[in-house]
């Protein structure tokens, strides 16, 4: 047996264990379409074995990283939800808590996709990641973090631009539809009355 096709054999098993070939050949994708509702926002039923293995992000097709933002934005639409309860009851343990498990979440499997060229310079997915942006930094403002809030909107501004975040909308809750522009005012002004007060 050559070197080579044992080389190729051991990466192949490697990959394959790892848990990347079970992501691209065995998991069957399920549609995200069932819907529960909670008092303020659709949270979706969804099935994790559907999301892709950030390992395996790079070598995914385009339909494939567009099915994994619509699953991290979810996600992060949720730990939204539940950091705006902790606020709300003033329970500060819940928040620590909450944020370690956030900041987690989006350093594992928000940040490769939102750093992905290929979905930043399609045009069916740029918008999508400039509202991930958005909504990563709005959590950290939620989760009491406004230095890393500040990072992501900073990180926003340099990869889109002015012109392009003033002509895209997105939904905000109760502030209805908004620009990205407007949601990054929003947020830095937050910021601001937050650390001089």
């Amino acid at each position: 047996m050559g070197i080579k096709k044992i080389i190729l054999i051991i990466t192949g098993s490697f990959i394959f264990f790892a848990g990347c070939g079970y992501d691209i050949v065995l998991v069957k994708r399920k549609p995200n379409d069932e819907t529960t509702k909670t008092s303020n926002l659709k949270l979706r039923n969804y099935y994790p074995a559907a999301v892709i293995n950030p390992i395996v992000l790079t070598h995914a097709d385009l339909e494939k990283k567009k099915a994994y933002i619509l699953n991290t934005k979810i996600t992060v639409e949720q730990f939204r939800l539940f950091a705006d309860d902790a606020r709300k009851f003033e329970d500060n343990l819940k928040t620590e808590e909450l944020g370690r498990e956030a900041n987690k979440y989006i350093k594992m499997y928000v940040d490769p996709i939102i750093h992905d060229n290929e979905v930043i310079e399609n045009p069916e997915t740029k918008a999508e990641i400039a509202k991930l942006y958005l909504l990563s930094a709005s959590l950290y403002f939620d989760l009491a973090r406004p230095y890393q809030a500040k990072y992501y909107l900073d990180w926003l501004n340099g990869r889109f631009g002015g012109e392009y975040l003033s002509a895209i909308t997105t939904e905000r809750g109760d502030d209805g539809l908004v620009t990205l522009a407007e949601g990054i005012e929003k947020i830095r002004k937050k910021i601001s009355v937050d650390t001089n007060s």
